[in-house]
């Protein structure tokens, strides 16, 4: 067994690094390994078993008995969300960062963002990631440049597009994940892309986000993954998701700003209804799009990444009315 000497005294610097298992046992090794072998190395490791039906759970086991900074805890299956929120319950740290099972980080990246945090009295580092086919096979990510963001800025660039709605590829202070009760903020398990609305919840909660354009996250990108493969549901979570946002920042955020969010979110619903072939949901995305659009100043649009989901779509719904009158 590896023994590492972890400074958790005060949890001051320590790292609690969640990683949501779930049936990856060919995968898992590399995950965890990219952990453990990171530079910087007071880290508190937690893997998530969320009642994996293959050796998942096993090779769990294996790597708690192998570091000693590895803990272990095997659930029922809940999901992703519900296993995330089951190592935020353990998580001692004063630093939070998730990790998918299934992908891999850079040695250095654990330090970097840690560094960059320290450096700029920052609450959550940002990091670029790599899209990936294999260890062998990826290609760069959606770019955010280097920049230090305060207040609402942050949450603002998140909804236009300009900042990750993902949980991955950042550390966070601990604090900022606190509720009143002092109690890591959980993530709603009755939904999928939970993420943006945890995300969104950061942004708005940091006093300062800085971003590095190091590209050191590997995001692992699988076709047979179930979050590749809509459902019915996803339309449904995804409306809520926008939801909520109105709710919750609708007194922060201006209404242009929240338009564009809308705007990117529909468009990646309609995207999903193209993916599941369901033409009279595509028309009715499509028709909202088109209002939404109608009211959104073209500056905020050219201002984000927008324009560039735009295109896509556009080219989408040109080759969605072709398929309507071929058929008719």
């Amino acid at each position: 067994m590896v023994q590492f000497l972890i400074n958790n005294g005060s949890n001051k610097n320590l790292i609690s690094v969640i990683v949501p298992v779930y049936n990856v046992e060919l995968l898992l090794d590399r995950c965890v390994s990219s952990i453990t072998n990171q530079t910087f190395t007071n880290l508190e490791i937690i893997l998530v078993d969320d009642g994996s039906t293959d050796g998942s759970g096993m090779i769990c086991d294996l790597w708690s008995d192998k570091d000693t900074r590895v803990k272990v805890i095997h659930k029922k299956n809940g999901g992703l969300a519900s296993a995330r929120n089951a190592g935020l319950v353990l998580a001692s740290g004063n630093y939070i960062s998730f990790v998918d099972s299934d992908d891999w980080i850079s040695p250095e990246m654990l330090r970097i963002l840690y560094e960059k945090i320290n450096l700029n009295n920052a609450d959550i580092a940002v990091c670029n990631y790599y899209v990936a086919k294999s260890e062998c096979e990826y290609y760069a990510g959606q770019l955010f440049k280097d920049r230090i963001y305060e207040g609402y800025q942050a949450l603002k660039q998140a909804m236009i597009d300009n900042l990750p709605h993902t949980v991955w590829c950042k550390l966070v202070q601990r604090q900022v994940l606190e509720n009143e009760d002092k109690q890591l903020d959980a993530f709603f398990i009755e939904q999928r892309y939970e993420d943006t609305c945890y995300s969104l919840r950061e942004y708005f909660k940091a006093k300062k986000i800085v971003v590095t354009s190091e590209r050191l996250y590997y995001y692992y990108s699988n076709s047979d993954s179930i979050t590749s493969v809509p459902k019915d549901s996803d339309f449904i979570d995804i409306e809520n998701n926008i939801l909520y946002v109105s709710k919750y920042l609708s007194m922060v955020v201006p209404k242009e700003i929240f338009d564009c969010f809308a705007v990117i979110t529909l468009i990646f619903m309609l995207q999903l209804s193209f993916t599941k072939g369901d033409d009279y949901r595509s028309r009715i995305i499509t028709h909202r799009i088109n209002e939404k659009i109608k009211k959104l100043p073209m500056n905020v649009i050219l201002k984000s990444k927008a324009w560039k989901r735009l295109i896509i779509a556009k080219l989408h719904l040109i080759h969605f009315f072709f398929k309507i009158r071929y058929r008719n």
